[in-house]
């Protein structure tokens, strides 16, 4: 015996045609099997959450590092053409 899972289904437009798309999962209604598709499921969702959140940490970080530099810049530029008022 199988079941019949559908994961999604979606249609949208493309240059004026409807391009539908979907998944879909067979699988046996053994126990066994249905326990490893679900870990599996489950393994896929926490890797997508890792690379979300990896992604997200990155962005954060470029944009520090971006702050930083023309901190750095402004703050030099800002020593070089100091007075000098103990001369």
């Amino acid at each position: 015996m199988f079941v019949f899972l559908v994961l999604f289904s979606q249609s949208f437009f493309i240059d004026q045609a409807d391009v539908s798309s979907s998944c879909s999962l067979f699988f046996p209604a053994d126990p066994g099997y249905t326990r490893n598709a679900i870990n599996f499921l489950v393994f896929q969702a926490f890797l997508l959450y890792v690379h979300y959140m990896r992604e997200h940490v990155e962005r954060k970080t470029y944009t520090l590092r971006d702050q930083l530099k023309i901190q750095f810049k402004v703050t030099q530029k800002a020593q070089v053409t100091a007075p000098c008022i103990f001369a």
